[in-house]
């Protein structure tokens, strides 16, 4: 038995995921090899007994993770892992991302698993990219925004959040193509989408959804500050200079703002609204923001 206990120890030390086994207080008992290299724990103090919170404050004292309140983290963890169940995806400083495991034993005991997911993450991620990122403006395309904006519509039904979303068109594009070739219409529409990402917050998204159109998503935002979004977006893409050789090329925008209200049907309905709106604000003469209101003529701010 002892010989067959070796090689089991043996074997498992020479597989490339990290192995933690925990008797039944949540004491190792055996910590393989690749758990070691993982974490940078001490290779002659893997044979040592340590509890399950020890394990857990190395890697947080060893800066491979951060939380806000390690105490109640480290709770958090252990009554997991005596419950027998726990899986979850960590996010490590580096950028390596460590699926872990808890597989409850025979006996009483736990086996921890630590496997490095960073590379099939990374695929995913660049598959996802490729997918729902436009190429020449790295926003969101078209199908992709549909995709998120039929989510946020879904929210806005169920806990009745405020939604609103801006239509945006570049004045004149044909225009700047004609004039200045479409290597430089390339680069204004560029230099649209990079502002449309960095003016919103981490909720808002951005996305082409056609030529020199765009939208973008407001969250939890009502109509009045939708307003002070899109005119803060119409003045920052007024600004921007965009040069062909020594001369500047001036871009401007006109902005639809529309508000979800329960009478839209879907999405489509609440985008349908914001696209008028943007053609009131260039029949209105362009480089303006203008809304839609339910039961009332678009106006302009």
């Amino acid at each position: 038995m002892d010989e067959w206990l070796e090689n089991l120890r043996d074997a498992l030390d020479h597989i490339d995921y990290g192995v933690v086994l925990l008797d039944r207080t949540l004491t190792s008992r055996f910590i393989n090899r690749a758990f070691c290299e993982m974490w940078t724990f001490p290779q002659e103090e893997a044979n040592q007994p340590h509890s399950f919170a020890r394990i857990m404050q190395h890697g947080y004292t060893h800066a491979h993770y951060k939380v806000d309140d390690v105490d109640a983290y480290v709770a958090e963890r252990i009554a997991r892992v005596e419950e027998g169940h726990d899986t979850r995806m960590l996010q490590l400083l580096d950028g390596r991302v460590i699926r872990f495991a808890c597989i409850p034993l025979p006996l009483g005991g736990r086996m921890l698993t630590y496997a490095d997911q960073t590379e099939l993450v990374n695929t995913i991620q660049k598959l996802e990219s490729v997918v729902n990122i436009d190429e020449l403006t790295q926003v969101y395309n078209r199908r992709y925004l549909y995709v998120l904006g039929q989510n946020e519509v879904a929210m806005s039904r169920r806990y009745g959040r405020t939604l609103s979303v801006l239509m945006l068109d570049i004045d004149h594009f044909k225009r700047i193509n004609d004039a200045h070739g479409h290597s430089v219409g390339d680069a204004v529409i560029r230099a649209v989408a990079r502002s449309c990402r960095e003016i919103g917050r981490s909720t808002d998204s951005a996305g082409r959804v056609g030529g020199e159109e765009f939208a973008v998503l407001l969250p939890e935002t009502s109509l009045a500050a939708a307003l002070q979004v899109g005119e803060r977006l119409r003045s920052t893409i007024a600004e921007v200079d965009v040069w062909t050789g020594s001369e500047k090329v001036r871009v401007t925008i006109s902005v639809g703002v529309a508000q979800w209200h329960d009478a839209d049907a879907g999405f489509e309905d609440l985008l349908r609204r914001a696209d008028a709106a943007l053609y009131a604000a260039k029949r209105s003469g362009r480089n303006r923001v203008c809304s839609a209101q339910e039961d009332s003529e678009p106006g302009s701010v």
